[in-house]
């Protein structure tokens, strides 16, 4: 298939999405940004 890049990829519907793109087939890269405060 293709690459997806999925932002925002630790919890959601990013997380969703990205399970359900690596599912399908996807090479997936995800990103995510955690802060303390």
């Amino acid at each position: 298939m293709g690459i997806a890049l999925i932002s925002g990829a630790s919890r959601g519907i990013g997380r969703a999405t990205a399970l359900l793109l690596a599912q399908e087939g996807y090479t997936v890269a995800v990103n995510y940004h955690h802060n303390i405060n």
